[in-house]
Parts: structure tokens; C-alpha cells; sequence
């Protein structure tokens, strides 16, 4: 029984990698945007904004998008901090042949 595992261990061991098949850059890209089609989407972002002079400010947002029936999406991306950029949002909206765009801070509404 234990040479029966060994023997098809070093089987597969040997046979895969005949099998496999060598893919390109591309290819793996296309196949990672084919898994990862969906329609509802939501991430938090944290943002490191470096300066010529090494400064570093961080944004901290979170990022929502939607894609439609057509194929068209919508995206908001709210800004969770620093106190001074907190409740700015940026909603983007693509249209067939246009994509707007709009900009609102919370203190706006």
C-alpha cells in the first residue's frame, strides 16, 4: 500500500509538469481579470503620499463600485482621514462614451 502512494507520488511528481502549460504575463493577467469580474466591489485604501523631500502624509479612504447592466460603473471613494480631508468623496459615474465626475465634502451637503 505504501509503495502504491510512492509510486503515484513520484507518477505525478514527474507527469505534471508535462501537462502544464507555460503562460505569459498576459495570459495571467487576463485570467486574474476573469476571476475577479465582479459586480459589487469594496476596499479600504490607506494612501502614503511622499514629496520630493521624503515628507509623507497618509489618506486613509474607502472605495465602492458598482457595475451595471451595460457594463458601466459607478465608483465612490470617501476619505476616512486625516481630520482635515474627512467626508470628501469622489463619485464617478460612467456613462456610454462619457464618465462625470463629482466631488462633494461632507460639509457641503
Amino acid at each position: 500500500m505504501k509503495f502504491s502512494a510512492v509510486l503515484i507520488s513520484c507518477i505525478m511528481f514527474f507527469a505534471v509538469p508535462v501537462f502544464a502549460q507555460e503562460l505569459s504575463g498576459l495570459d495571467i493577467m487576463k485570467e486574474q481579470k476573469k476571476r475577479h469580474e465582479a459586480t459589487q466591489e469594496y476596499e479600504k485604501i490607506k494612501m502614503v503620499l511622499i514629496d520630493s523631500s521624503n515628507n509623507k502624509e497618509t489618506r486613509d479612504m474607502k472605495r465602492y463600485a458598482k457595475k451595471g447592466g451595460a457594463g458601466l460603473s459607478k465608483f465612490l471613494a470617501r476619505f476616512e482621514g486625516p481630520a482635515d480631508i474627512k467626508g470628501t468623496a469622489l463619485l464617478t459615474w460612467e456613462q456610454k462614451g462619457n464618465v462625470k465626475s463629482f466631488m462633494k465634502k461632507e460639509t457641503d451637503l
